[in-house]
């Protein structure tokens, strides 16, 4: 039977019956969208903290004003979860109504867990910017691709356990210096100055007074950071000045000879053969010919040593 042209009644009902079967409300899992005639479709593989999802599962699309423009099953082929998402467009027809994407607009994706009743962030949250109208075909490279993973779950910034009071270290110049820091989650850890490795904060310390460093602590989350203080105390070994030539002293036999010898910072100073104190180096004159000693200055950062030569001309009273 030939059909004739139809009535204006009957195409506005065709025209009514033909918009809500493109626009009326689908959902997967806790997902609401509405299709509409223009699509695209996002393709790759889904997992949860690096585990396949599973066929309860539903993947959705947001546009930035946060509106499902499309969600779906995942499908299951072997020990891999696959993802083909029909993302749509909004409809102009339906004005006040948002069903989808707009022209330059991005996308994000979120994942509904059906065996944990939650839906997860894409880890890490990824703002798309590659959508187009395709008329339902899959969207070019490299937005979305079968051999992509996308994983899901809750992502945490790192966290450094910051200190609140400076710590108070004594220490030798030079010295390697290492203080508590726990930090939870990070994938990397910057110190300028300074380095940091399981649990430990470290450095060479350097002059006395407060050492500051700033700890950034990042993962794909974000990143938390921590101004530690260390207020040093720093010692150094003891020096001594030694001289660089001998000394010609001459004197009588039996008497005392001091020479000066400066050593700085000891604690202990060790002398064979003689005495030092206050800067001077003391024995009793024998006989004639070279004295030498040897002179050892200590203290906890380490110790000095200086052998000292004294040419001796040792004199004898008169012998009647």
């Amino acid at each position: 039977m030939k059909i004739g042209k139809l009535p204006m009644w009957a195409m506005l009902l065709l025209a009514v019956v033909m918009c809500t079967a493109v626009n009326a409300q689908e959902t997967c899992g806790p997902f609401t969208f509405m299709p509409t005639s223009e699509s695209a479709v996002f393709r790759g593989q889904a997992t949860i903290d690096g585990f396949a999802a599973d066929a309860a599962d539903c993947i959705a699309a947001f546009d930035e004003d946060g509106n499902c423009a499309g969600a779906v099953s995942l499908i299951i082929q072997g020990s891999d979860a696959y993802i083909i998402l029909p993302i749509y467009g909004d409809d102009l027809l339906t004005g006040g109504v948002d069903e989808g994407m707009n022209a330059g607009e991005s996308f994000t994706l979120a994942l509904y867990d059906a065996s944990a009743d939650a839906i997860l962030p894409l880890n890490p949250d990824t703002l798309f910017g590659c959508w187009v109208n395709t008329n339902g075909t899959p969207l070019p490279g490299p937005c979305g691709d079968y051999t992509l993973v996308y994983n899901f779950g809750v992502c945490d910034p790192p966290v450094i356990t910051c200190p609140e009071v400076p710590f108070d270290v004594d220490a030798c110049a030079g010295d390697s210096v290492c203080v508590p820091l726990d930090i939870a989650g990070a994938a990397d850890v910057t110190v300028e100055g300074a380095t940091w490795a399981n649990g430990q904060l470290c450095f060479v310390a350097g002059a006395t007074g407060p050492a500051m460093f700033h700890v950034v602590a990042t993962n794909e989350c974000g990143e938390d950071v921590c101004d530690v203080t260390v207020n040093l105390m720093v010692d150094h070994p003891p020096g001594i000045e030694c001289p660089d030539v001998p000394f010609d002293v001459t004197v009588c036999a039996g008497d005392s000879v001091c020479v000066p010898l400066t050593i700085s910072n000891a604690t202990d100073v060790l002398v064979e053969g003689a005495t030092w104190t206050d800067g001077q180096l003391c024995f009793i004159a024998e006989m004639s010919g070279p004295m030498m000693i040897h002179v050892v200055a200590r203290n906890d950062c380490g110790e000095d040593v200086c052998d000292v030569t004294v040419n001796l001309m040792v004199d004898h009273p008169p012998v009647i």
